[in-house]
């Protein structure tokens, strides 16, 4: 496996749980690690603590279901570190219930961050990687993608994931 030292990687919805778990698994591999959560008081803690312990680390405050804000935010990573050469869609919520129960609001903030925010995020790092010779986007969907009970929204959005991912072989796999 190659190295991952000084690389760059962009984690969306890393300032918690499983995406701060993967932004610190990478910075501990030499991996420069972009913090991307809508919560300023969230990102800036997680920056503090990955840079008490000496990681490479940039905080950015963006809503992904914004393409202006996701480009805005690609533009200050690239300024900053020079490329994006990781793209983790992490980012994930679930507006859960029984289908009569759920508004639009609830299907499309559960659609817009699980799905169009990867979607956002992947357009705007495409030409980047595609730049330097290649690059990885790895989309995280869990089995919710296989249905599930009370999880109409956010099984949806995630069989969507999937099928999005299922889609970049043949449109950018020739491209590294």
């Amino acid at each position: 496996m190659a190295s991952l030292e000084g690389k760059v990687a962009l984690i969306t919805g890393s300032a918690s749980g499983m995406g701060k778990k993967t932004a610190q698994r990478l910075a501990e591999k030499g991996v420069k690690v972009v913090i991307n959560d809508i919560v300023p008081e969230k990102v800036e803690q997680t920056v503090q603590e990955f840079a008490a312990k000496g990681f490479q680390v940039m905080g950015k405050v963006a809503d992904i279901c914004n393409a202006t804000a996701v480009n805005e935010m690609v533009k200050d990573v690239v300024e900053r570190f020079g490329s994006v050469d990781i793209l983790v869609n992490n980012a994930g919520m679930e507006r859960a219930g029984a289908l009569r129960n759920l508004s639009e609001k609830d299907w499309d903030i559960t659609l817009n961050v699980n799905l169009k925010g990867a979607f956002l995020c992947s357009q705007a790092v495409h030409g980047h990687m595609i730049e330097k010779g290649g690059g990885r986007i790895v989309n995280i969907a869990s089995r919710a993608w296989l249905g599930g009970a009370g999880q109409a929204p956010y099984s949806s959005a995630k069989a969507g994931l999937v099928g999005l991912t299922r889609t970049w072989p043949w449109n950018w796999g020739g491209k590294g």
